[in-house]
């Protein structure tokens, strides 16, 4: 087992763009004052935070330029699109307008490798931290309409473009639930954006890098499973991570080292979900856990 090993996922947080849209025009989902585009200071031994900013966003915004401070966002409002920073948690997203003429501009490019070189450029050069991007990873944008051929079925399929998403990394340990992500077309403008790099204290870092050299050890991660007070984890592979509160929780946040272990029921039984173990071996809850003397233990058939 490896700390860099993670699970691929998309970093949109659950939110398509349309989606985005209306939440920061109308308000919504959204811990600190935003700070204009560079690494904000953080303990000696933790990982400092990175605000995103309008100052260094490349979305076409548009004039007039409208600043705004509503719903607890903070906002840029173009005639082309939004720019919004959630007071509370620092997060930040960018979407563009259905209309704008930044989406009818084709992709930056159709090569993974160079869309990623260009996104990995930009949020450096934004300020986001070097030393905790651990790699990164694309997701696909494709559009369909039409028959093949005239009588033909079925749908053609057109490739519209990419979002380039970076990983995080701290002492070695991914952190799982932050995200940097961006698309951009051939004007090298984001055609939409999020960022949300929240601060690790050096105790959740030291934590993390601890449980990660114990379990390092197939012995000693094979004694640590059986100890989990959970039934039908199987043979699911575990990975340590950091996890954190996500970035629509204006709640207390709460960041943990733990121990991921992605649950696969048999087909029909329901769908797979990522149980959190800290390295207490007790299970942990990114959202209120449920009620503890309510709650039946986990069993294959849940």
């Amino acid at each position: 087992m490896t700390p860099e090993t993670t699970w691929s996922r998309s970093r949109w947080a659950g939110c398509p763009a349309a989606s985005l849209a209306v939440m920061l025009f109308a308000g919504g989902c959204a811990h600190h004052a935003q700070q204009p585009g560079t690494p904000m200071p953080g303990e000696a031994g933790g990982a400092s935070e990175y605000r995103h900013s309008a100052a260094v966003t490349r979305l076409a915004l548009g004039r007039p330029a409208v600043h705004a401070s509503e719903f607890g966002f903070t906002k840029v409002a173009g005639a082309q699109g939004v720019f919004a920073v959630d007071d509370v948690t620092g997060a930040a997203w960018g979407v563009m307008n259905a209309d704008a003429p930044a989406l009818k501009v084709p992709a930056f490019s159709n090569v993974a490798g160079e869309h990623t070189e260009i996104a990995m450029r930009y949020f450096l050069e934004a300020g986001l931290p070097k030393d905790q991007v651990g790699g990164a990873h694309v997701t696909t944008l494709m559009r369909g309409g039409g028959a093949k051929a005239a009588g033909a079925s079925g749908m053609q399929v057109q490739f519209v473009g990419y979002s380039t998403v970076l990983e995080r990394v701290v002492a070695g340990v991914p952190v799982a639930d932050s995200f940097a992500w961006a698309s951009f077309n051939q004007k090298k403008e984001t055609t939409a954006e999020a960022v949300y790099w929240p601060a690790i204290t050096a105790a959740v870092v030291a934590d993390a890098r601890e449980l990660w050299a114990k379990l390092s050890d197939p012995e000693r991660e094979k004694a640590f499973r059986a100890s989990l007070k959970v039934q039908g984890l199987g043979d699911s592979p575990g990975k340590v991570v950091i996890r954190h509160s996500n970035a629509t929780d204006r709640g207390r946040f709460v960041a943990f080292a733990s121990y991921d272990v992605l649950v696969t029921p048999p087909p029909g039984k329901g769908r797979g979900r990522i149980l959190h173990f800290d390295s207490r071996g007790e299970e942990r809850f990114l959202a209120p856990a449920p009620v503890a003397s309510k709650r039946a233990p986990r069993s294959e058939k849940d």
